[in-house]
């Protein structure tokens, strides 16, 4: 356009238009011109007129404004020295513009109309304006209407600008902190981020409806005072084929329109082994954002959708849908900084055939929580990792929170290592899945479930499966109706543990020490204790210690510290209706036999009269002996008379 004017527009020395005397020193010097005639000459000696296209008033004095100023140009082109005139900005109505034409000193037209808005900081060079269409307008604070105007170039415009009535648009590229990748001025999210400054107040870019290519970009910074960070956002129907990982670092908000119509995709050079989005620098502990987008690495090799490192406090994760994806999901690593205290929730994991974890989690500080989110796999067949996979050594006594998480086609729903802790509430396995929670034998930290579901096309899929206890309670009623434990509990590890659950069945505790302690003023009332079987524990003094003995198979109690033995159990208990048969002297009489049920030859019989002894049954003695499922009694009479025993009936019992 500048060359453009330098063709049609030559030099002018100023015919000097003057009024009234006013406040001079509002008026807006202009400057230079270097006019030309068409075939390149400089336009010594033309004239340049300048007409207001309305009549106008100026806003600061109420008095009119000259409607045409004419200026003579010099011998370069250019209008006189101290050259002023009202600009647009000054007067009223909003919206006026000067037309503008160039004579020859004969008078004849070299070029013109043109409409210019002469507006801004004083002195403004002639040369650097631009033409507008039919008219040109300036806004100071105006509303407009029923204009139809094309602005093109760098426009600035100056308080509130307000468009009504029809389809307005406009191709301008920043307005304050917002910059737009709209496929015109800046067409690679690169470019817009390049002229977004971060500080001091922070920029946002947004991405219009269309597809842009991009080698990569960075979104947020490191961390530092003053810095108030970028944003970057997916309008509907925007697109992304990257060719490198996205970055985001601290103080960034990279969001969009809705996870199925704003989406991410690579690019045909992206790399194998990336993750698309990486969150973090792997240094410093940062505070960010990602929603409301679709990210999809097709596949890829070694895939990852997002990897985040050093997110804390207010970091979030929230409305992503991440699909096709072939390690992970998403990967949270804390392993060289700094992380955890940051949610994810409201997203979907959907991993390609062959795909690993969904939500891998290694090595944070834990109290992150996860709310809400769905881990299936977009091929319909099955993971070989978990929906979300907690590992590594954490921050010692870390939480990890998991709220209606929705797991299919994957190994475990939740799979626990390490010496972290999980929380489950409301775990939902099904289609697929094979242990919905499970507790490795490695894991040192907690797992507490609250109504956790396995119903996975297969009856005897685990709803919880620990390694370190040998526990399985499958999916079957009993022990778990609806495929459904509502309570879980486990602490320890495989050599030290304590463990409690509801099922069907009733109340479980299983533990490897030597205790179930109850406080001196508790009461149980249960209908059965088990005891799981065990090597010999230690006893202890003011305590009476009973364990189930994995060698004799039996129960051993110590009172006080003192030596384990094992308990009597009752086998079989009854009566007897003995002979009243004569009994010669020196012989036994006729033997009584009392079927009973589980007695072995080696178990003890006690038995004794259920009255007081008459004679002559008191000069006889009772002899009893078990055999295989029997009890037997007779009378021996040690006198030197026959004796004839009178009627007695004797109770007895068998104990092992």
């Amino acid at each position: 356009m500048k060359r453009l004017l330098k063709v049609l527009v030559p030099a002018v020395s100023i015919v000097a238009y003057f009024w009234a005397p006013v406040s001079y020193a509002q008026l807006k010097t202009i400057t230079g011109g270097g006019y030309q005639y068409p075939n390149g000459t400089v336009c010594a000696g033309c004239t340049l007129t300048l007409q207001l296209v309305v009549d106008a008033t100026v806003i600061s004095t109420g008095h009119v404004a000259p409607k045409q100023i004419v200026l003579t140009l010099d011998a370069n082109g250019n209008i006189p020295a101290n050259s002023q005139i009202w600009g647009n900005d000054q007067l009223q109505p909003n919206g006026t513009t000067y037309r503008a034409f160039l004579t020859a000193p004969g008078g004849g037209q070299i070029w013109g109309p043109q409409y210019f808005s002469i507006a801004g900081t004083s002195p403004i060079a002639l040369q650097q304006l631009i033409p507008v269409s039919n008219p040109a307008v300036y806004f100071s604070n105006p509303a407009v209407t029923n204009l139809n105007n094309t602005f093109s170039g760098n426009n600035t415009f100056i308080g509130n600008l307000t468009a009504t009535a029809g389809q307005n648009r406009i191709g301008g590229y920043k307005l304050n902190t917002k910059i737009f990748v709209d496929n015109n001025k800046y067409t690679t999210p690169e470019g817009a981020l390049a002229a977004c400054p971060a500080r001091p107040a922070g920029c946002l870019v947004e991405h219009t409806d269309f597809t842009s290519t991009s080698a990569g970009f960075t979104v947020g910074g490191s961390p530092a005072v003053n810095y108030f960070g970028q944003q970057f956002q997916l309008y509907p129907a925007a697109r992304i084929n990257t060719n490198a990982k996205i970055n985001v670092l601290d103080s960034a908000v990279l969001t969009g329109a809705g996870f199925n119509s704003s989406l991410i995709f690579p690019g045909a050079s992206f790399p194998a082994s990336t993750p698309m989005v990486d969150v973090g620098d792997n240094i410093n502990a940062i505070n960010m954002q990602l929603s409301n987008f679709r990210i999809n690495p097709n596949g890829i090799s070694g895939s990852t959708c997002i990897r985040a490192r050093g997110i804390n406090d207010v970091s979030s994760i929230w409305n992503v849908s991440c699909q096709n994806y072939l390690t992970n999901g998403l990967t949270i690593d804390g392993k060289s900084v700094v992380t955890g205290g940051h949610v994810v929730g409201s997203s979907f994991f959907a991993g390609a055939s062959g795909a690993g974890d969904a939500i891998s989690v290694n090595n944070t500080n834990g109290y992150d929580l996860f709310l809400r989110n769905s881990t299936v796999n977009n091929a319909g067949v099955q993971s070989t990792g978990a929906g979300l996979h907690i590992t590594g050594t954490s921050t010692v006594g870390s939480q990890h929170i998991d709220i209606g998480h929705h797991v299919e086609k994957h190994t475990d729903g939740i799979l626990l290592e390490g010496n972290g802790s999980v929380t489950a509430i409301g775990l939902d396995c099904g289609n697929g899945t094979v242990n919905c929670a499970h507790f490795k034998s490695t894991a040192t930290g907690s797992m507490v479930l609250l109504n956790t579901h396995n119903n996975a096309n297969s009856n005897s899929n685990p709803v919880i499966l620990n390694d370190a206890t040998k526990t399985n309670l499958s999916s079957v009623n009993p022990p778990a109706p609806n495929g459904v434990i509502p309570f879980y509990s486990h602490l320890g590890s495989s050599g030290t543990f304590t463990e409690f659950w509801q099922d069907i069945n009733g109340l479980h505790w299983n533990t490897s020490s030597s205790a179930f302690g109850i406080s001196s003023t508790a009461q149980i009332n249960a209908p059965r204790f088990v005891f799981n079987e065990v090597s010999a524990p230690s006893g202890s003094a003011n305590n009476d210690v009973c364990y189930g003995d994995s060698t004799a198979h039996a129960l051993k109690c110590s009172y006080n510290n003192g030596t384990f033995f094992n308990q009597s159990q009752t086998v079989a208990s009854g009566t007897a209706t003995m002979t009243t048969a004569a009994i010669t002297t020196l012989t036994c009489g006729t033997s009584v036999t009392v079927a009973a049920a589980g007695v072995a030859p080696t178990d003890i019989i006690i038995a004794n009269s259920n009255a007081a002894a008459t004679t002559p049954n008191g000069f006889l003695t009772l002899n009893a002996w078990p055999t295989s499922g029997n009890v037997n009694f007779a009378y021996c009479n040690p006198t030197a008379a026959s004796q004839t025993p009178a009627p007695e009936t004797v109770n007895w019992r068998v104990l092992r």
